[in-house]
Formats: C-alpha cells, sequence, structure tokens
C-alpha cells in the first residue's frame, strides 16, 4: 500500500496524468491547485484509496473518476464543484462541507457531452455512487435525478423530492418561509426543479428535530418526498 503524507501543496496544475491505485492520501492542505481539468486527452483516475484529513483552497476539480474510495474529513473553503467528477461505490464519512456533486451539469464550466455521457452509462450500472451515511454534510448540493437516485443516506439525513415543475412548486413556499433551515433544504430544488424530476436534498445539520414537519410543509406542496435511498 502506498501513503502519500504531506503537509501543502500549492500551485499544482494536473493535466489528467495521476493514477493512484490502493494508496492513502492525508492531511494535505491542497491551495490554488486543479485536478484533471477539461481539454486532457486522458482524465486522473483513483481506485480503492482513502482520503483523510484533505482541505482544499482556491482549487478546481475538472474530470477525475474516483473508484471505490474512502473519504474522511474532506473540506473546502469555498464552493468546489464536482460536477465533471465521476464517483462510483465511494464513501464519506466525518466532515463533508462545500462540494457540489452532480454528473453532467450543463451549468458548469467543464461540462464535456462526450464525457458526460459516458459517465452516465456507468452512474446507472453502478449500484451506489457515494454513501454519505456516516458523513456530517454541510453546504453541499446534489444537482441532478441521476446522481439522486445513486446516494445512500441514513434515514433523517436527507430527502429526495420528486415530481414535475420542482421550482414551481416549491418557490412559493421558499419565499414565504421564516425558516433558514426548510429555505435550505429546498433551495436547490426551486434553482434546478425546471429540469430535474428528482432532487437531493441534505437536511441541516441541527435541523433533525425538524425532520418529520418538513416533510409534512413539502408535501402539502404537492411534491412527494423519498425518505430512503432509492439504490
Amino acid at each position: 500500500m502506498t501513503t502519500l503524507n504531506r503537509i501543502a501543496v500549492r500551485s499544482r496544475n494536473d493535466p489528467g496524468e495521476i493514477a493512484l491505485n490502493d494508496a492513502i492520501v492525508r492531511n494535505i492542505l491542497f491551495t490554488d491547485c486543479a485536478l484533471s481539468m477539461t481539454g486532457c486527452r486522458t482524465r486522473s483516475a483513483f481506485t480503492e484509496c482513502r482520503f483523510e484529513n484533505i482541505e482544499l483552497r482556491e482549487c478546481a476539480v475538472g474530470h477525475p473518476v474516483f473508484d471505490r474510495c474512502e473519504f474522511s474529513t474532506v473540506v473546502s473553503d469555498d464552493t468546489t464543484t464536482l460536477y465533471d467528477s465521476l464517483f462510483l461505490h465511494c464513501s464519506f464519512s466525518g466532515a463533508l462541507r462545500n462540494f457540489n456533486f452532480g454528473n453532467g451539469y450543463a451549468g458548469s464550466p467543464f461540462f464535456s457531452e462526450d464525457r458526460f455521457r459516458e459517465d452516465l452509462s456507468a452512474m446507472e450500472r453502478a449500484a451506489y455512487c457515494v454513501d454519505i451515511c456516516e458523513a456530517q454534510v454541510e453546504d453541499c448540493a446534489f444537482v441532478g435525478s441521476t446522481i439522486a437516485k445513486k446516494i445512500r443516506f441514513r434515514q433523517g439525513q436527507a430527502i429526495i423530492l420528486a415530481g414535475e415543475s420542482l421550482d414551481v412548486r416549491l418557490r412559493p413556499l421558499l419565499l414565504s418561509t421564516n425558516d433558514e433551515q426548510l429555505g435550505a433544504l429546498i433551495a436547490g430544488a426551486v434553482a434546478f426543479g425546471a429540469e430535474d424530476e428528482l432532487h437531493f436534498s441534505v437536511v441541516p445539520l441541527g435541523a433533525e428535530q425538524k425532520y418529520a414537519g418538513f416533510v409534512e410543509i413539502i408535501r402539502n406542496q404537492g411534491v412527494e418526498v423519498i425518505e430512503r435511498p432509492i439504490c
């Protein structure tokens, strides 16, 4: 087994050439780095690797592939988009903060139609893409119907909102509620619900006691709430 153990990495740009198998990457602060960026003929791949205590600052992520990897406490100082990254059978534990998941979101600056189709096929074949049951998820988004069907979570940790025109159904509630945690729960569905009939929403940390009430309020808007993983 390979162990990579460095304190800090700054201003490194990976053009899609990394290939790690059965490696441990721990206790690293990445600053102003880029991983597997668009325009590359190849994409970086990580297979059965473990990432522990990783922090990102001002980093960009393009098209890496993570297959059967484990992540324990991975945080970013600002929102890091992973819309073009492929996760297959990966698990998360500890803190997971400030990441946006979701394959093939056309709003991504790194969007590639060819890679989107390849990744979509791989995601559909996988039993699941990410498992967040043991993670404390904060300020993360999961965009798109495909990823919504491929996330494993514990009951009460998240919900899947289902139905047509989720944005139209939930926008009045978002605009009228004074509960910031309820607003955070449905904001993603309002932002992306015009395109997706499924939207995965994480219950904000500290709002677990409000969970049942939130579910009832959302259902009263004519939206189906799925409380268990689809995969």
